[in-house]
């Protein structure tokens, strides 16, 4: 006796599935910008403004805080109540 094999035609036409999504493509990359020479970036007038803008201003040379005598690029001569030194200075407990 023979054995008749038949095939469905629409199951093996449909694409299966895939068990996991498609990764998304990349990207772009950034691209380098010219950049202007350090020695020529303007100087930071705080703390904060140097902060806020990375790679645009450059601290100032350091002097000597006038309430402490540290020398920091951003003094703040006594007058911060962050300033661990000065609270030291001032005999303010920590």
């Amino acid at each position: 006796m023979a054995i008749i094999i038949k095939k469905k035609a629409a199951v093996m036409a449909k694409a299966p599935e895939p068990l996991v999504e498609p990764r998304k493509p990349a990207p772009e990359p950034r691209r380098a910008t010219e950049r202007t020479p350090f020695d020529q970036l303007p100087i930071a007038t705080s703390a904060q403004q140097m902060f806020d803008n990375p790679g645009q201003y450059r601290a100032p040379e350091p002097r000597d805080c006038t309430f402490c005598g540290h020398p920091y690029a951003f003094p703040c001569d006594g007058k911060s109540d962050r300033c661990m030194n000065a609270k030291f200075v001032r005999g303010e407990t920590v």
